[in-house]
């Protein structure tokens, strides 16, 4: 039976699949060659062993794993690292990270369980601190950046999740996601992203240090100065250092429905 019109073709609507042999144990890179899906499911049927999947995405973005319907949350951060620690492969199927900057996915599948992950309707945010790495850290670090975040914006801490910390001074990268429980989590990220932009332009969001700069919302940021097109273009080389990638994939990412 057909469902769908697709042009001049009929089509029918199913789940795409992709099986492949693979030997247990090893970790394995899967590369996108083209707009990453919105939805996998991923299965190992074997009688033993495990595997660490790797997933680099083309930009940054908002992801959540789950197994059994549950939420998996990201490793503990690694302060040294600024980031998200490495899978340690003891924690059971479904553990993952996002790290930030190199924009990858990593989660450990085990035999017979199955990893489904999911794009989340989120902000995605970076800033720029007026402080050194060990000021930030020894303020209370990624804790205290959350927490000042969500007393700004009047949001749950359990919505914001930084995915990378890194000189320049300080850049922290972050997004902000909706309630599990939205009903309309669209709405609710754009009147968060619209929050956000307003308290940075203004300057009134304490983030514990001055605001050198931001970019949210494929906004650029720049508090007490003009916000307007080409003053966020001439921003952009000044926000990162000339040793670090130029992060203008900043973006609010939208959840879609497809599954692979």
């Amino acid at each position: 039976m057909d469902h769908v019109w697709d042009g001049f073709y009929t089509g029918q609507l199913r789940m795409s699949r992709f099986p492949a042999q693979i030997e247990s144990g090893v970790d394995y890179t899967v590369q996108l060659t083209g707009t990453p899906p919105g939805s996998m499911r991923f299965n190992l049927h074997t009688d033993i062993g495990a595997s660490k999947i790797k997933i680099p995405y083309p930009n940054a973005g908002a992801y959540a794993v789950y197994v059994n319907n549950n939420e998996i949350q990201y490793t503990p951060w690694d302060e040294a690292a600024g980031r998200h620690g490495a899978l340690t492969k003891q924690k059971g199927c479904g553990e993952n990270r996002f790290v930030g900057i190199e924009n990858f996915l990593e989660f450990y599948i085990t035999s017979g369980c199955e990893v489904v992950i999911k794009p989340k309707d989120a902000i995605m945010t970076a800033v720029r601190l007026e402080w050194t790495m060990d000021e930030f850290y020894a303020d209370g670090g990624v804790v205290s950046f959350t927490d000042r975040v969500a007393a700004a914006l009047g949001i749950h801490a359990s919505t914001i999740k930084t995915v990378a910390v890194y000189e320049g001074s300080v850049i922290v990268e972050f997004f902000i996601e909706a309630e599990e429980d939205s009903e309309d989590p669209e709405a609710e990220v754009d009147a968060i992203a619209d929050n956000l932009y307003s308290q940075l332009d203004s300057g009134a969001i304490d983030l514990g240090a001055p605001v050198i700069g931001a970019m949210t919302n494929n906004r650029i940021v720049k508090p007490g100065e003009n916000n307007n097109i080409e003053a966020s273009k001439n921003f952009i080389n000044d926000f990162v250092d000339d040793t670090t990638e130029d992060r203008t994939n900043v973006q609010t990412v939208r959840g879609e429905d497809q599954v692979v």
